[in-house]
């Protein structure tokens, strides 16, 4: 029997029969989830956004080329983190009067560009939709007038220089003309008395001298201002500006929190959560808690699925079909005789063997309540118990333990015998008797066969029910199950293992012993699938005692 790659974990069905078995729970969290995010949203203080947007214009440039687009985006994010600096944001705190430090500041601050565009946002949240406002205009007013300042800074240097030497041409060419204008004076006036006057010709020629050094003067001046003004043009040009494109104002609905938002994701939240907690359990819980398990992770016949009695400390909780007949465990007990017989239509079973994995599973109780089932519907039943470890069917149906299967094995008793043995018209119970100490190599002698057909010969259709140990706790049940026509396995839905279970049927299968199908007992509520139906059932069902007498047989 080998492992599939869903016994790994969980396959399809098996998630979503967990899902229909826990879906109150996936719904109770999605409310929950839904309903604490809805207070906490009603609870936080309300904040308002407000966004201003920038425009930041680069140099033109006659030539765009892709890499000068890029150059402008990579241009921008350099731009916004400016926008971030302390400088930026200090001033915008003085203007608007912000009562806190400049981290808190900042943490309510969010300046990012547009992707790919050379936009700007300065936004900024606040409980105060106004102040949100005034704040978010404020840092882009101080961003755009640090940006100014910034590139005043960068091309003074060159500015300074030129216009230090213009103002030196233009006061060489002032001195020029003082002294041009002081010679013509001299060479217009009357020679003083007694002075030698220069003659007219030298006065001339110092005169040309000093226009022709002055038309040289000018010149240089007409070429610095013209230089002046082609660099404040290509200043103009390969100035980076920044504008206000979009000013700030005050929201009317608040960012945060959105009760509606919030309480969706809240719902989705939890019931996702609840799901993958609910996939988490199915992945760790290893044990087949439906029928529906049984054929896809055991690869055996499903016979049926009882659950656990209300009360399974009383005789009523053992022994359910005789003591209430209605009951859905009953019902539960009736369907499996069903299925039994159905497995052998050309040929009835004479003898079955009913073992477990693992000590505990409540074979021996569904043993006994099969049997009842059979002697119910007209079979004549013989109860035999064979589990020489613990034996149990003797304090089910109180009846005396010193003889029995172990008497009968080492003392041969004619058929008329075993009438003491029985309970019933149709039922005939067979302790364990004395507990010997070898009980596997007795209960797999050659006696133990002839006494097996013996005792299904006893009555025409009639059906041995063999009552044995486990099957992984010691080797009784499968020297057993070479006897018999057909093998039952009982599992118990909240303590065995898919791995003990595969390994319990392993065992059988290396005997070749004929496995008639599983039953999955000690279902809970919720677990058994039949419970569904249990208004059906308890339409005929009498109200249950608080605790049945037992009934003496």
């Amino acid at each position: 029997m080998d492992a599939s790659p869903t016994d790994l974990g969980f396959d399809r069905d098996r998630l979503l029969h967990a899902l229909r078995r826990w879906a109150g729970l996936v719904v109770a969290a999605t409310l929950l989830a839904g309903a604490t995010a809805l207070v906490v949203s009603l609870i936080v203080p309300r904040e308002y956004e407000a966004t201003a947007q920038l425009y930041l214009a680069p140099a033109s440039n006659p030539t765009v080329s892709l890499q000068d687009i890029g150059l402008g985006q990579t241009l921008a994010t350099s731009y916004v983190e400016l926008a971030k600096s302390e400088v930026v944001l200090t001033p915008a705190m003085q203007q608007v009067g912000w009562p806190g430090d400049l981290k808190s500041f900042r943490d309510k601050l969010n300046v990012s560009q547009l992707r790919n565009t050379s936009i700007i946002t300065v936004s900024f949240k606040g409980p105060d939709p106004e102040l949100a406002a005034r704040t978010a205009n404020a840092v882009a007013d101080t961003f755009i007038t640090q940006t100014k300042d910034l590139q005043a800074s960068l091309q003074g240097s060159t500015a300074s220089e030129l216009d230090q030497q213009i103002r030196s041409v233009q006061s060489d060419i002032t001195s020029l003309d003082q002294q041009i204008a002081s010679l013509r004076a001299e060479m217009s006036a009357s020679p003083r008395p007694g002075a030698t006057a220069s003659p007219r010709a030298d006065l001339q020629g110092q005169i040309n001298a000093l226009d022709a050094s002055r038309q040289t003067k000018q010149q240089t001046l007409a070429q610095l201002l013209k230089t002046r003004d082609d660099m404040r043009l290509a200043q103009a040009r390969a100035e980076t500006t920044v504008s206000l494109w979009q000013p700030a104002t005050a929201p009317e609905e608040p960012v945060s929190p959105r009760p509606l938002l919030n309480t969706v994701l809240g719902a989705l939240a939890g019931g996702l959560v609840a799901l993958l907690g609910v996939a988490l359990i199915i992945y760790l819980d290893d044990r087949i808690t439906d029928i529906e398990d049984v054929p896809r992770r055991l690869e055996a016949a499903p016979l049926g699925q009882v659950r656990l009695h209300e009360h399974p400390e009383t005789i009523a909780g053992k022994l359910f079909v005789r003591e209430e007949p209605h009951s859905p465990e009953a019902e539960a007990i009736r369907g499996i005789r069903t299925n039994v017989l159905f497995t052998g239509v050309d040929r009835r079973p004479r003898s079955l063997v009913v073992t477990s994995a693992l000590p505990g599973e409540g074979k021996s109780v569904l043993s006994a309540n099969l049997a009842l089932a059979f002697a119910e519907a007209g079979t004549p039943v013989v109860l035999l118990d064979a589990d020489l470890r613990r034996p149990s069917q003797h304090r089910l149906f109180r009846v005396s333990g010193a003889t029995g299967l172990t008497t009968l094995l080492t003392e041969p008793t004619a058929p008329a015998e075993l009438a003491r043995y029985r309970v019933s018209p149709q039922l005939t119970v067979i302790p364990s008797g004395p507990l010997p100490p070898n009980p596997a190599e007795l209960l797999a002698s050659g006696r133990m066969s002839a006494l097996l057909q013996q005792l299904a010969g006893l009555a025409e259709n009639g059906l041995v029910i063999v009552d044995t140990s486990p099957v992984l706790a010691v080797a009784d049940p499968v020297a057993l199950s070479t006897k018999v026509e057909g093998t039952i396995v009982v599992m118990d839905s909240s303590r065995t293992r898919v791995a003990s279970a595969r390994r319990a049927l392993a065992s059988l299968e290396r005997v070749h012993a004929h496995l008639v199908g599983v039953v999955l007992n000690k279902l809970t509520e919720r677990e058994a699938s039949y419970y569904r139906y249990d208004g059906y059932y308890g339409a005929q069902t009498p109200a249950r005692p608080e605790a049945a007498k037992p009934r003496q047989t």
